[in-house]
């Protein structure tokens, strides 16, 4: 159809069949990404250079669809079990591979699995600072030299 001065105007059906269409290939491009991911290892740069999405996108689809960020997220644990697995074909001689550099990645990304150096504060009541009394006894004669 064509309106005023030449543009075309698009009726509600074909609206909506346009949407629709840009809407399945943005969850084309989300499913291909998400391989991407899997495929670089957690790499966000790399999967966002292999498929052309600039990463603000990456962040875009992940603050608005929770699926997707379920989905990138569970990438990690993938990541972490490959890890472990090359740490121990390492150990038992089967395999070649630098050692240090995948326990750096573990350190860094297993916590939740036990990896990493614990590191615990210690706070007072509500999150305050803590206080310590200190309280001395005197010793009674004959303690001291152990008599």
């Amino acid at each position: 159809m064509s309106g005023p001065a030449g543009k075309h105007i698009i009726n509600d059906q074909d609206r909506e069949k346009s949407l629709a269409t840009r809407l399945k290939n943005q969850e084309d491009r989300k499913q291909v990404f998400l391989a991407a991911l899997l495929k670089h290892n957690g790499n966000i740069y790399r999967s966002c250079k292999e498929c052309g999405v600039v990463r603000g996108r990456y962040s875009s689809w992940c603050k608005e669809d929770p699926e997707f960020k379920k989905q990138a997220d569970e990438v990690w644990p993938s990541v972490i079990d490959d890890l472990e697995s090359l740490i121990i074909d390492i150990a038992h001689g089967r395999k070649k591979g630098n050692f240090g550099a995948a326990c750096a990645v573990l350190n860094a990304r297993g916590r939740d699995r036990g990896y990493g150096i614990s590191r615990q504060e210690l706070t007072g009541p509500s999150g305050g600072p803590v206080t310590f009394r200190v309280v001395y006894e005197e010793m009674k004669t004959g303690e001291a030299d152990g008599s």
